[in-house]
């Protein structure tokens, strides 16, 4: 985040109670308002720490409904670092014991952060999928995070955000309005289970739900043209393998494909698909299997070796201290082997082999991080899970076929 120009006094216990105040008034309220979040297992819920709470994670509100109910204090965290990069959102965040952090990547500054927090008392949220669900679809945890939760030795408590994933989906550009339910489970003790092993489990079956098949009460009342966004999730037709084929239609409710008039469907309140001509009687169809699809189609390079390119994407260096430095608009390019961009005068080649992790940040922006830096790729042109996805298959051999 850099430096900021100044922070907020705190307390003992880490935090600041006028920033506090500030923050449920607007930002926690807000979430209120979106989501008229319901309490579940009241009796499992903490109100002080030292302790661990995790959930399931695909709306940007999730964190401020956690904090909806929560009587005394603020919830402390760990937040990805794109978060930090606007020194007003950092100012404030700092202000209530939110660290900074990257995905994926083990961090031994963040480690020392969250140990400082659990001696000062604190809830710590953590999210330990990384990121927000692109579909609803429970991902694998960190395993890094996980170890962090055995190894300090306090409660972990896990959540359950019942309409998180429909009240406003990754790949979406407007949010809806909805109910959420919040289901605080049973807390696990580490020192309760007999090795690592079994309280990992435990930690993954407890979050282990259906977000993409929601309880009636959670599914949203009321959405502004629900489809528009869906080709972040859907980058290519399922059925032609064109990347961008699949489009909202102008009212913001209808799917098509340009490609492939068979692929037509409504967008519903649950964020699935009514095909045209199916059985209204017939549940709609959810969104993943057809990620599944697309994820299998082969992947194509020209004449050049160029899988996907980007001539108007705007290339950030990270510092250490996550301070985003734009260098500007430029030329990047995916090959088999490498990504490489050229901004001004700038010219870099990143192996694929050397990179350490890849993240999406937004909707539109790949974090690539190697062993001694950091970039950001702000793509104009295409699509950033297409890329992430396209660099996974890469890193494992996956072979492209070339066009003729």
């Amino acid at each position: 985040m850099g430096a900021l120009p100044f922070r907020f006094p705190k307390n003992d216990r880490g935090w600041n109670r006028l920033s506090h105040s500030f923050l449920k008034l607007t930002v926690v309220n807000s979430a209120r308002w979106m989501y008229n979040p319901r309490i579940f297992g009241q009796k499992h819920m903490p109100t002080t720490g030292p302790c661990f709470i995790f959930a399931n994670h695909s709306n940007n509100f999730d964190p401020f409904v956690l904090n909806v109910k929560m009587p005394k204090e603020p919830t402390a965290g760990v937040m990805t670092r794109d978060q930090f990069y606007k020194p007003l959102p950092a100012l404030f965040m700092d202000s209530i014991g939110i660290v900074p952090t990257s995905k994926y990547v083990p961090d031994p500054s963040v480690i020392r952060s969250v140990i400082k927090l659990l001696q000062q008392q604190r809830m710590i949220v953590i999210f330990p999928e990384g990121g927000r669900r692109w579909s609803g679809r429970p991902k694998p945890p960190i395993e890094s995070t996980m170890k962090l939760f055995y190894k300090m030795k306090v409660p972990a408590h896990p959540v359950q955000i019942h309409g998180s994933y429909v009240g406003w989906p990754r790949w979406a550009t407007y949010p809806r309005r909805s109910r959420q339910n919040i289901h605080f489970l049973t807390p696990l003790h580490p020192e309760e289970f007999t090795d690592y092993q079994s309280f990992y489990d435990a930690c993954v079956e407890a979050l282990d739900f259906e977000e993409e098949r929601p309880a009636p009460e959670t599914i949203p009342f009321w959405a502004h043209k629900p489809a528009v966004g869906i080709d972040m999730l859907l980058y290519r037709c399922p059925t032609s393998g064109r990347t961008g084929a699949i489009q909202p239609t102008e009212d913001g409710w209808g799917v098509q494909s340009v490609t492939d008039d068979s692929f037509r469907a409504r967008m519903t309140l649950a964020s699935q698909l009514r095909f045209e001509g199916s059985d209204p009687e017939e549940p709609a169809e959810i969104l993943s299997p057809w990620l599944d699809k697309i994820r299998k189609l082969p992947m194509f390079e020209n004449a050049h070796g160029v899988l996907e390119q980007d001539p108007e994407a705007v290339i950030y260096s990270i510092t250490p201290t996550f301070e985003q430095i734009k260098l500007g608009v430029g030329h990047v390019w995916l090959e088999r082997e490498r990504i490489r961009f050229e901004v001004g005068s700038v010219k870099r080649v990143l192996p694929l082999e050397e990179i350490l992790a890849i993240s999406i940040e937004q909707r539109r922006s790949l974090s690539i991080t190697l062993a001694n830096e950091t970039w950001q790729i702000e793509l104009h042109q295409g699509y950033a899970l297409q890329w992430k996805d396209y660099i996974q298959r890469l890193q494992k051999k996956e072979p492209p076929i070339r066009e003729s």
